[in-house]
């Protein structure tokens, strides 16, 4: 009865072993906890099966002294039980391996839940800093014992601007809410786009000194898109090796994805900055249009000053529009948009200094307060000089309550509505040129008019005087003169 189970251990050994091997994976790729004392178990209890099975051999009792056969049979049981021991290890070895794991690919998978979190709370209408801080507390969740914080690039003055923190100390926040983008490891992996592992972390003061943080493992993360560097994410823990390259792989993609939805959050505010420059520009496009159509069509008017300031009434803001020009040094008024009030001296001398200087010029007039000294802007005048070189002529834009603040759009259309100024000046002089000439006219041809009827020679000497005088131009005079039977001639009368 010994002897067949004795023949069949060796092969129950190897078909439990081949069973344990083929379904718990020993030998599947990848590395399996325990493998080499489940191995080495097999073995010492194979060869115990084998040693077993010789012992049913006919000349067995003559290979060894009969005293030997005691300490054999008690070393063939200890082997066995050390065997058996060995499997047992490896088997456990290999349940915590695998329960290791359970929780590796656990933690693993949660940490890979980040980037979906993220983009779930992405669809909510969060502002862009606000999504900041849900991202670094989602991140930050799965490292309980770390701190961080996001900072985006100041080019202008070459600096890490802090964002967004969770974790740091009052203290910790103040030194970093400017980071120098120097020599320094954070600016280098900004710069090369790689993230980096650190062993400590410094802050860097104002006068650019290191201070010693409480902080052994860092894990820096920058934010790059394309060719354009955002700025960096940077996670700190007092443990040290905290952060590995595992976090590297699982957190890189968070920040690429950061880095992006930053960049489109800029472009979209930039694209809608485009478009309603785009549209004010139509809108003040079109404006202009219709302003210069009105300003031209002023010029064929019956009183082309006046209609012409009244078409440029809200250009820069103004509520009322002026031409003035200097003649024989002073001041004049061509028209405008509504009748000039009475101006005082000093103000007509600011106006006549400014018309003089040929460059755009604002002039304010200010209230005195009590104790003497300049109050609130009561009028603001905007003098736009008339290019020419035979006289010196200007638009005056005048607005109450608050100064001009005008735009180069603004200038721009200024400059080209002065020559349509000069053309309603000229216009305006030839038409009050042509009323007086044919005054002129009118008072010589009545004069020279037939039915006139006067004596070939009239005892009145001043006649001629008193009818020709008011036609000549102004400050004009005249004397007559009357001759004797002698050929001396005597002032009798003078006009003028």
């Amino acid at each position: 009865m010994t002897t067949l189970p004795s023949l069949l251990m060796p092969f129950v050994v190897i078909a439990t072993a081949l069973f344990l091997m083929v379904r718990l994976g020993y030998f599947a790729k990848g590395k399996a906890e325990g493998r080499l004392p489940f191995a080495m178990g097999v073995v010492l209890i194979l060869l115990t099966a084998l040693w077993q099975t010789m012992t049913i051999a006919p000349d067995y009792a003559d290979w060894f002294i009969p005293t030997a056969y005691a300490v054999i049979d008690i070393t063939k049981y200890v082997v066995a039980v050390v065997g058996l021991l060995f499997i047992v290890v490896g088997i456990v070895l290999y349940a915590d391996g695998w329960q290791s794991r359970a929780e590796d690919i656990k933690t693993q998978q949660g940490k890979l839940s980040i980037l979906n979190d993220l983009q779930h709370d992405a669809r909510q209408p969060y502002h862009m800093l606000e999504l900041l801080n849900i991202a670094l507390r989602q991140v930050l969740v799965h490292y309980p014992s770390a701190t961080g914080a996001i900072f985006l690039i100041n080019r202008s003055r070459r600096q890490l601007v802090l964002t967004s923190s969770f974790g740091l100390k009052k203290e910790e926040t103040a030194m970093l809410e400017y980071y120098p983008m120097d020599r320094n490891i954070v600016s280098q992996s900004v710069e090369l786009g790689d993230p980096m592992l650190l062993s400590r972390f410094d802050f860097i003061d104002r006068s650019g000194q290191p201070i010693q943080s409480r902080f052994n493992s860092t894990l820096v993360l920058p934010l790059t898109s394309g060719m354009e560097k955002i700025g960096v994410v940077l996670l700190c823990s007092e443990d040290k090796q905290f952060f590995g390259r595992t976090d590297i792989e699982l957190l890189a993609p968070v920040a690429q994805w950061l880095a992006e939805k930053i960049r489109s959050a800029r472009l979209a505010r930039e694209l809608s900055q485009a478009r309603s420059t785009t549209e004010n520009h139509v809108a003040d496009f079109s404006a202009s249009v219709t302003r210069f159509i009105s300003a031209a069509r002023a010029i064929g008017a019956a009183d082309p000053v006046t209609m012409f300031c009244r078409s440029l009434v809200g250009i820069a803001g103004c509520e009322s529009v002026h031409l003035y020009g200097l003649r024989w040094g002073e001041l004049s008024f061509h028209g405008g948009s509504e009748p000039l009030l009475d101006v005082s001296e000093s103000y007509r001398t600011a106006l006549v200094n400014a018309v003089d200087r040929t460059r755009p010029l604002i002039v304010n007039q200010e209230a005195p307060d009590g104790e003497g000294a300049s109050g609130d802007i009561v009028l603001s005048s905007l003098v736009y000089p008339l290019e020419s070189s035979e006289t010196q002529d200007a638009l005056v834009l005048l607005r109450s309550g608050r100064s001009f603040a005008v735009k180069d759009q603004e200038l721009k259309q200024l400059e080209a509505l002065a020559g349509l100024a000069r053309v309603a000046i000229s216009s305006s002089e030839s038409g009050q040129l042509n009323l007086a000439r044919r005054k002129g006219f009118d008072a010589i041809s009545s004069l020279l008019a037939n039915d006139i009827s006067v004596k070939p020679f009239p005892e009145d000497s001043g006649w001629f005087l008193r009818h020709i005088v008011p036609v000549l131009p102004p400050g004009s005079f005249g004397i007559a003169f009357v001759g004797d039977e002698q050929g001396v001639w005597r002032s009798s009368e003078s006009v003028g």
